[in-house]
């Protein structure tokens, strides 16, 4: 298995918003993943504040056996934090059914 799975994540067909958004993965471990893009008219809210290039770095706070809680920064050219959010994830395999799923 690779160390770092940008290059794959970056392929994927169908990754149709990641690349509308033109955003590139530059490093993807189990640790973090990285992430960059140039701002354009498709990021802009009402106002059109929002410019240059963006940088993301999402880092596990928590990994279990069937969820993962990650904290995703994001900082301007200048490095200065303009977002941040948290995301839990569930992880459930394929062969579990979902909620009242009785298929």
């Amino acid at each position: 298995m690779p160390d770092d799975y940008s290059e794959i994540i970056n392929n994927l067909p169908g990754n149709g918003w990641v690349k509308a958004m033109g955003l590139v993965v530059t490093r993807a471990t189990f640790d973090e993943v990285a992430c960059e893009w140039q701002v354009g008219e498709q990021h802009m809210q009402g106002d059109g504040i929002v410019h240059g290039r963006l940088r993301g770095v999402a880092r596990p706070l928590t990994r279990g056996r069937t969820s993962q809680a990650w904290l995703g920064e994001i900082r301007d050219e200048a490095g200065k934090l303009v977002a941040h959010g948290t995301v839990r994830l569930l992880c459930i395999p394929d062969s579990q059914p979902l909620a009242d799923d009785r298929s």
